[in-house]
């Protein structure tokens, strides 16, 4: 057996060295935006951490939308992404992790046209990449819905009042939501003038005669050999009072 004090100070040896858990760092992520349009952008800010510039900043999809290291998000594709926030350790916490999920929309239609018809207005729109389908607005209200993304036309039969104006709004909607940007084009329906006379007054000419329509402003001659009117000629008429011309230069016979 040692002596006393040897005894003593393999006791004090063998005291396992006990350290204080680390305690959790609580993030609190916000966006300006959980929704945004591809091409469009957000911010992501965190807070909570206990090193506060040592965030660090991560995509779960970058074909979806990217993110820098100041937490500006950059919308790539339209989807479902989760922006991850981490913050490392330190002496008296753990490492802090935290994510928000960010929804991307379609983008607007590039191109938008509304075009009057012998019955209706027809409205034309560029296809929108991702997108699940189209709403279509007059005056602000909802038209119809198109439920197909290669659907890229409608046709307003119901926008038969002569010189009535209207405003069409096309939308793009997927899962993730409708659109928040959007293309309007305004336009006006007129009834098409009725042809009264159509006659050959001289050679190489033909005179023709419609019926005046009081809302029109104008008005536009096509004439075409074809009756497809593929390389069709057209003459502007300015004044709504006209409604004769003379069409000059016209093959004989045709």
């Amino acid at each position: 057996a040692g002596s006393g004090s040897d005894a003593e100070q393999f006791l004090d040896t063998a005291k396992p060295s006990v350290s204080a858990a680390r305690k959790s760092q609580k993030l609190t992520l916000k966006a300006a935006s959980t929704k945004i349009c591809v091409g469009k952008t957000t911010t992501v800010r965190a807070s909570g951490a206990k090193q506060t510039s040592k965030y660090t900043y991560r995509s779960s999809d970058t074909k979806i939308a990217t993110v820098n290291s100041a937490g500006k998000v950059t919308a790539k594709k339209v989807g479902k992404v989760k922006i991850i926030v981490t913050t490392p350790k330190t002496s008296k916490y753990k490492a802090g992790k935290k994510s928000i999920t960010i929804k991307v929309l379609p983008a607007a239609t590039a191109s938008l046209k509304a075009a009057n018809q012998k019955k209706g207005i027809k409205v034309t729109w560029k296809k929108v990449a991702g997108a699940t389908g189209y709403k279509v607005y007059r005056n602000n209200k909802l038209l119809t819905t198109v439920g197909k993304n290669a659907t890229v036309t409608y046709t307003d039969k119901t926008a038969t009042g002569n010189g009535t104006k209207y405003v069409y709004k096309v939308v793009a909607y997927a899962a993730t939501g409708d659109s928040t940007k959007s293309k309007s084009v305004p336009t006006c329906f007129l009834t098409a003038p009725s042809i009264s006379s159509a006659k050959s007054t001289a050679k190489k000419q033909l005179t023709l005669k419609w019926k005046k329509n009081a809302k029109a402003t104008g008005y536009e001659i096509q004439y075409s050999q074809k009756s497809s009117f593929a390389s069709a000629q057209t003459i502007t008429v300015k004044k709504a009072a006209t409604v004769s011309w003379v069409i000059k230069k016209l093959t004989s016979g045709k």
